[in-house]
């Protein structure tokens, strides 16, 4: 298993996006959209860092987080450690 390591700029900048969907969707769904995103980092990711090839044009491994307008841009540094680098929606990808 992978050491994940969140940033506060990822923490932060996952927050706004879920933010914006709290007045369309409300608290409940938002919430359920938040765990989602952490649960494919702490649940997945940790365990299959390389499940997916680098993106082309970023050199990042894209995660989509499904049942949600997110991805997961992430960067493996050593055979141990990876880092989420930023949530993204799926058109800024």
């Amino acid at each position: 298993m992978r050491d994940i390591r969140l940033s506060n700029t990822f923490i932060n900048q996952l927050n706004v996006l879920l933010a914006q969907g709290v007045a369309s969707f409300g608290a409940r769904v938002v919430a359920q959209k938040r765990d989602l995103v952490f649960g494919l980092i702490h649940n997945f990711l940790a365990h299959h860092p390389a499940a997916e090839r680098p993106h082309p044009r970023l050199g990042l491994r894209v995660h989509a987080v499904r049942k949600t307008p997110f991805v997961i841009r992430a960067v493996q540094r050593d055979p141990i450690n990876a880092r989420a680098r930023m949530p993204a929606t799926r058109h800024d990808s």
